[in-house]
């Protein structure tokens, strides 16, 4: 996939975070890598806004992570039938947090022992991308999601999703 600007590109993030938080099996993890500047972080943004979070999203560069809670989906119809019913609870989606990590800083894997990486990125519970996955590539988990940024010319970029 092409997007021609960073609108796309956040629109991008928006459609693929609104179909992860229909998924319901297993933990989601998204690796991400490509240059700096390539469009990692502003596609996180649109991904978040998918997942109906509202916070600013920036990068997790120095802190290594930051948590998100994921709210409630509303079913809009059921709703609207069950209006006087106090008995109406949202529709959940078990997906609770979404994870945004960084590992432009770290070494190898070795480095995320501080911070139960294995505990979240197993957890169904929760999304997770992981900005410059390459670094600590053997401990991104089997199933992972790989997303590839690359620059092209006039602010477009290249987006290749698979998995490895």
């Amino acid at each position: 996939m092409v997007t021609k600007n960073d609108n796309e590109l956040v629109a991008l993030g928006k459609k693929t975070g609104e179909a992860l938080r229909q998924q319901k099996n297993g933990p989601l993890v998204l690796a991400l890598v490509g240059e700096l500047g390539s469009g990692k972080t502003t596609f996180v943004r649109g991904l978040a806004k998918g997942l109906g979070i509202r916070a600013r999203i920036t990068s997790p560069t120095f802190v290594l992570a930051k948590r998100y809670r994921v709210p409630a989906i509303r079913n809009k119809k059921q709703e609207t039938r069950n209006k006087q019913d106090t008995r109406y609870k949202k529709q959940e989606t078990n997906r609770q947090y979404f994870w945004h990590m960084d590992a432009y800083r770290l070494k190898d894997g070795r480095d995320l022992a501080g911070i139960d990486f294995e505990e979240i990125v197993s957890d169904s519970a929760n999304i997770v991308a992981i900005e410059w996955a390459n670094k600590i590539k053997r401990a991104i988990p089997k199933g992972a999601r790989w997303i590839r940024f690359f620059h092209l010319p006039g602010n477009r970029r290249k987006i290749i999703f698979s998995m490895e």
